[in-house]
């Protein structure tokens, strides 16, 4: 009986001390730690953070001297990108110009207009600049718009796809037997219009 007395005792100690006694919990430890960026100049592009990566130049072939007023269309024509990676979100422009077509003599009054597409933004197109339907250069050295990114818009690759270039020749002008060139100067600045 001395031996079931000890037993018995010893269980109950043993569960009554393993309900009684109070759970203990750590206290909840904290620290805290920083996340970091740093920001260099964009040096990817050759023309620096701003940057005019292609413009279109146009080939219209040969074509028989006329009399008359004649249209030469290009429906493959290269488009226009412009990537801004600056980081101040500031806009720009992009303009253009060209000299008259010469060869020994100039095409007095052909014209050269180049019809766009809506622009593209990498980012979303709520940023795509806003580009002129048409640019119509008269080889007079005129500068006219071509792009436009106001402030807030702009930002990262831009792409203006050119859905056609036209030169358009007055069948008035004299044309020799030769190969005409005009310079188109494409201009992006900094500020927008």
């Amino acid at each position: 009986m001395k031996k079931t007395v000890i037993a018995t005792t010893a269980l109950l100690a043993v569960t009554l001390f393993s309900t009684v006694a109070p759970a203990v919990h750590a206290a909840d430890i904290t620290k805290e730690t920083k996340g970091d960026v740093s920001f260099i100049e964009n040096t990817t592009n050759p023309g620096g953070a701003l940057d005019l990566v292609k413009a279109p130049s146009v080939d219209f072939g040969d074509h028989m001297i006329s009399g008359s007023t004649e249209k030469y269309d290009l429906t493959t024509v290269d488009s226009i990108q412009v990537d801004d990676n600056r980081g101040s979100n500031v806009g720009w422009k992009l303009q253009a110009s060209n000299t008259q077509f010469t060869g020994t003599k100039a095409l007095d009054g052909a014209k050269l207009t180049f019809t766009n597409d809506k622009a593209t933004n990498g980012n979303d197109p709520k940023y795509a600049a806003v580009p002129e339907a048409e640019v119509a250069l008269d080889g007079s050295g005129q500068v006219v718009k071509v792009m436009n990114a106001i402030d807030g818009t702009g930002m990262g690759v831009n792409t203006l796809p050119v859905t056609k270039a036209t030169l358009e020749v007055p069948g008035a002008t004299a044309k020799l037997k030769e190969k005409y060139t005009s310079v188109i100067t494409w201009t992006l600045s900094d500020t927008p219009l």
